[in-house]
């Protein structure tokens, strides 16, 4: 299985990734977004492992910036800047940050997200489906994002503290939207 396409996948056990210092440019160089082109920056499958970024600046991705489909990962994302994801025809739902924590992807024990800016994203910034053993999303920016900073049925044990939060939902409303995406309850 080669979906999502990714720059970095992480198969295996016990593994310990650390993107550090880095600007991480999804887009190719011909500027074609319409294929699946750089759509994820990191996928991780493996088990226990732990995914460390700190101090990136990661762009242009078209789906997901980091995707977990493995069991008991830990993430630590910290002092970065996820920003101009591009997404597809008809995609701007599907997109975000950090997608995980259960349901059709995989599991996660720990997640810190901290000193993090989050601009211009499809979707929602962060989809955490079901379970997180330990979260903290705590002191970050979330701007110009078309849905929310969090996934409207996000898992528990999370603590969302001290998160600045402009033009989120900045999809719009509308009486006559069929699927209602857009409308904040």
């Amino acid at each position: 299985n080669n979906w999502p396409n990714s720059l970095f996948r992480i198969e295996g056990e016990n593994i310990d990734v650390h993107l550090e210092n880095l600007i991480i440019n999804g887009i190719f160089e011909n500027f074609d977004i319409g294929g699946y082109n750089a759509t994820t920056i990191l996928s991780e499958y493996g088990e226990r492992n732990k995914i460390v970024v700190n101090n990136c600046v990661m762009s242009h991705f078209q789906h997901v910036a980091l995707w977990n489909f493995g069991q008991s990962t830990d993430f630590h994302i910290t002092n970065s800047v996820f920003k101009d994801q591009l997404s597809y025809p008809s995609g701007m739902y599907f997109g975000g940050v950090l997608w995980g924590a259960g349901f059709w992807t995989g599991t996660m024990d720990t997640l810190e997200f901290k000193h993090n800016t989050v601009s211009g994203i499809l979707g929602e910034a962060l989809v955490l489906y079901e379970h997180v053993d330990h979260g903290i999303i705590d002191h970050n920016t979330f701007a110009n994002i078309t849905m929310s900073a969090l996934y409207d049925m996000t898992a528990n044990n999370i603590q969302f503290t001290n998160n600045l939060l402009y033009n989120v939902r900045a999809y719009g409303q509308s009486a006559y939207d069929m699927n209602v995406m857009g409308l904040s309850w």
